[in-house]
């Protein structure tokens, strides 16, 4: 057997990797890591001397995929039992809607299901070659919400247009920012019907020296299999978005769905990769649960848009957006439009009305309030907001 001949070796530096000894059992070495990202991207032993992959002319490569396939296995197979890794990717998930209500936003949680497989992070650095995304932490998978936002956006423009208000208000331009706020998307387990999230792939391509040397393709060439790791069909991930607009929020969620159905996201779309649809579980776990109710709320409160802010959370939304204000400065006017939004969706016209008040006099202050500026739509909103209580 390949993994009889070689000792795997920490990397690590000489006095460290000789107090721990080198091994010729790379599954027992790799029982003493329990973070999966420290796994993939930091702490994998090699064999041999030169710290590569092959010895003589034996690659280790696929046993080291394997044997970590494994180890990966059994640590999220043990986070579904009350561990570390698994309260705190409970209290990320509620760590988020907590976020969106202090903010005053109101919050809207898909549950995203993979079709078949998911590869995301293909790219990032690994000592294998091929990455996976993983939170930087704690270890486990999720999807960026800028990968999210990406993916969102593309979508709306090729319906709409670069152009379109719509998107220009969701997402943001180089002016301004962005109303709808795309979170990290974290997984609601890290088991699928008893198997671990992540499991193994493998492609192989069989003309590496027609692609890597340009020599003609032929049937004597041999395959080589390239190893990585995907997301499992089934697995699920809850993607919150927030803002302040629920008929926009709404609308970016539709655009989310579409996407992910349509588009997919990661790597690999083009071979059935990324494909992801959204569903509602009959009887979601206590996470979900959690977001459940949050999304009820936050239905009840798109009903009744002009109606004030939950009290738990009035007090620390305000103060948030008198901070907001007491920071802006005229430097950074392209955030200024969706400040004033934030205004302009607040109950109390006593309060609308001093927020504006203060933002005009710095305004003035800078010499853009007035003149050539009466034009721009900014400059509008601000007026119609100091203008609706005044009588």
């Amino acid at each position: 057997m390949p993994g009889e001949a070689v000792s795997w070796r920490w990397p690590l530096p000489r006095d460290v990797r000789g107090a721990l000894g080198d091994r010729r059992d790379l599954a027992q070495m790799l029982q003493a890591v329990d973070n999966p990202g420290l796994l993939l991207q930091r702490y994998l032993a090699y064999p041999g001397q030169d710290w590569g992959w092959k010895v003589g002319r034996t690659d280790y490569r696929g046993q080291a995929w394997q044997t970590l396939a494994q180890r990966l296995a059994a640590i999220y197979t043990a986070a579904q039992a009350d561990t570390v890794l698994a309260r705190a990717l409970q209290q990320l998930h509620e760590g988020q809607e907590a976020a969106a209500r202090a903010l005053g936003l109101q919050c809207c949680a898909l549950r995203a299901e993979v079709v078949w497989r998911l590869a995301i992070g293909l790219g990032l650095p690994s000592p294998l070659e091929v990455g996976l995304t993983l939170h930087h932490l704690y270890g486990f998978p999720y999807l960026p919400g800028s990968a999210l936002k990406g993916v969102a956006r593309h979508w709306a423009e090729q319906q709409g247009g670069q152009r379109d208000p719509v998107v220009i208000r969701a997402f943001g331009a180089t002016d301004r920012q962005g109303a709808v706020v795309f979170f990290d998307a974290y997984p609601e387990a890290l088991l699928i019907d008893g198997q671990p999230i992540v499991e193994l792939d493998v492609m192989t391509p069989h003309y590496t020296p027609y692609y890597m040397q340009g020599e003609p393709p032929g049937d004597w060439h041999a395959p080589v299999p390239v190893f990585f790791l995907t997301l499992r069909k089934g697995a699920r991930f809850v993607i919150r978005l927030a803002a302040r607009d629920a008929t926009l929020l709404q609308t970016v969620a539709g655009w989310v769905e579409r996407a992910l159905a349509e588009s997919g996201i990661g790597a690999k779309t083009r071979a059935g990769y990324g494909e992801l649809r959204i569903v509602r579980p009959a009887s979601p776990s206590p996470t979900a649960a959690t977001t459940a109710r949050r999304e009820e709320s936050s239905s009840s409160q798109s009903r009744a848009a002009t109606a004030s802010p939950p009290p738990q959370v009035a007090d620390a939304a305000a103060a948030t957006l008198s901070l907001a204000v007491a920071r802006w400065t005229a430097r950074e006017m392209g955030s200024l439009p969706d400040l004033l939004e934030r205004i302009a969706a607040w109950p109390d016209p006593r309060q609308r009305r001093a927020w504006a008040e203060a933002l005009r006099q710095k305004l003035a202050q800078a010499g853009r309030w007035g003149g050539s500026d009466r034009e721009r739509s900014w400059h509008q909103r601000l007026e119609a907001l100091l203008r609706e209580d005044s009588g």
